[in-house]
């Protein structure tokens, strides 16, 4: 029997399309056939945007009535609404709760459709606790059969709001990336590492940290770039641009720190930059599940995470192949990162050997992909 899955979510981005593309492989294997549904093509906040030929996979947009309000991005589809009743799947992922459509989903979703969850959120990066939206998410989470996570904070959240949803069937799927090029062709360009390193005016006998974020406060630049004063031979490179950009220029123009800024930069040039790299950098206040991080993993970096970055305990074992730090550590958190600094190449080269291993054993695509054929199989089995 083929089984018909329904990905319900916002918009087209570039690792849920290398997601999708990976289904399209696996998923026949299973007998089961998907399409996605998305709720609108792009997003002011993060502004992607693909020709319709890049969709490698079958999809369908859904006209969103309601785009904006209150500098939010509201999505609300009564197409996408009426299709789940009346164009019912075997099995249905919806993504989260962040608007109206996603709210409305797993109600109007006929009771012999199986119903998961997806949720990347966490307690540290919850950003409307208010008692209204708090019982809003509980009625949610109690709608639905089944889970889908990133990671384990991700279950925390969903448990604290229902207790009864640990008793629920759950299946692990973090952000994957293609590994063609985070792993491989960041083997092939570290072969010219030294070449990298002078283009990227990296002084001689210097760790180089590369941190690749949006200027955004929940990367929490602001809070952790003071804490790099005095720490010596360490050079941080910041790939990205946002609204804080004018903030860390003025941090920078005020405080002697090893930072410097380089803007948004291309696919190529991030690529280069990790190969060039000795260590990652993310000291995130509130991430939900970030993709850099596996990333930097794949391309065989020790991490230096915040502990408030929601994918760390699944990416890095401490003092194994990178660090977790505290963001309001203080002076241990001071001392972590000198004692990192001090560290010779060859020892971080080893660290980020292991973060490679991690990324293969709990990040690889395939892996993660057919963990969730199987998953889906078991539940429409556990259905019937």
């Amino acid at each position: 029997m083929t089984i018909q899955f329904d990905w319900i979510t916002d918009v087209p981005t570039p690792y849920r399309n290398h997601l999708f593309e990976k289904m399209v492989e696996i998923f026949p294997r299973h007998d089961i056939e998907f399409r996605v549904r998305f709720m609108a093509w792009t997003v002011t906040r993060r502004p992607w945007n693909f020709a319709n030929d890049e969709l490698n996979y079958p999809w369908t947009l859904h006209r969103n009535v309601l785009s904006r309000l209150a500098r939010r991005e509201i999505h609300i589809n009564p197409g996408l609404l009426g299709a789940l009743r009346t164009e019912p799947a075997d099995v249905v992922m919806i993504g989260g709760w962040a608007s109206p459509t996603h709210v409305a989903a797993p109600f109007v979703t006929p009771k012999s459709v199986v119903k998961i969850l997806g949720c990347e959120s966490h307690l540290d990066s919850m950003q409307r606790r208010d008692r209204f939206s708090t019982a809003v998410k509980r009625g949610v989470v109690r709608s639905y059969d089944a889970f889908l996570v990133p990671g384990t904070r991700s279950r925390e959240l969903i448990c604290a709001l229902d207790a009864d949803a640990a008793e629920k069937p759950w299946v692990m799927l973090p952000n994957v990336i293609d590994a063609k090029l985070f792993r491989d062709r960041v083997t092939s360009l570290r072969r010219d590492r030294d070449a990298l390193r002078k283009k990227h005016a990296v002084p001689d006998g210097h760790q180089l940290w590369f941190c690749p974020a949006r200027l955004v406060p929940e990367k929490g630049l602001l809070e952790f770039l003071p804490r790099l004063e005095g720490i010596e031979r360490v050079q941080l490179l910041i790939a990205g641009d946002g609204p804080l950009r004018q903030d860390v220029d003025a941090l920078l123009a005020r405080a002697r720190l090893p930072v410097r800024l380089l803007g948004h930069r291309p696919e190529a040039d991030v690529l280069e930059l990790y190969a060039a790299a000795d260590v990652f950098v993310l000291p995130s206040m509130a991430d939900a599940s970030p993709l850099s991080a596996v990333e930097a993993a794949a391309a065989g970096l020790p991490l230096l995470l915040s502990r408030r970055a929601g994918n760390s305990d699944e990416l890095v074992v401490e003092g194994h192949n990178g660090w977790i730090y505290e963001v309001d550590g203080g002076e241990a958190t001071l001392d972590q990162l000198r004692r990192v600094a001090a560290m010779a190449p060859a020892e971080l080269a080893i660290m980020g050997e292991r973060s490679r291993e991690i990324y293969m054993t709990r990040f690889n695509s395939d892996v993660c992909v057919e963990r969730l054929a199987t998953f889906i199989e078991g539940l429409v089995e556990r259905k019937a």
